[in-house]
């Protein structure tokens, strides 16, 4: 995961996490933001590296099974207009 994760860096996407604590913004940094309720999800968002089980607690996902593209990363690669 963190191999596509830096990979994705050279396509032009950036980090969507909190330096300081490893949390994923939300919403980009949430691979399902829409969910309801939105803790736990299910998956994370590539660039936002880890899983978000409450707004406070994250666990790192065990395989790119687990691990999604959200939308914004799509545009900074060049997947979406």
């Amino acid at each position: 995961m963190v191999l596509l994760h830096e990979l994705l860096h050279t396509l032009g996407a950036t980090d969507k996490y909190d330096p300081s604590t490893g949390i994923p913004h939300y919403p980009d940094g949430y691979a399902e933001p829409q969910r309801k309720p939105l803790y736990p999800q299910r998956f994370a968002e590539i660039m936002g590296g880890k899983i978000p089980l409450s707004p406070t607690k994250t666990i790192m996902p065990d395989s790119l099974t687990k691990t999604r593209i959200g939308s914004k990363t799509a545009k900074e690669i060049g997947w979406l207009d």
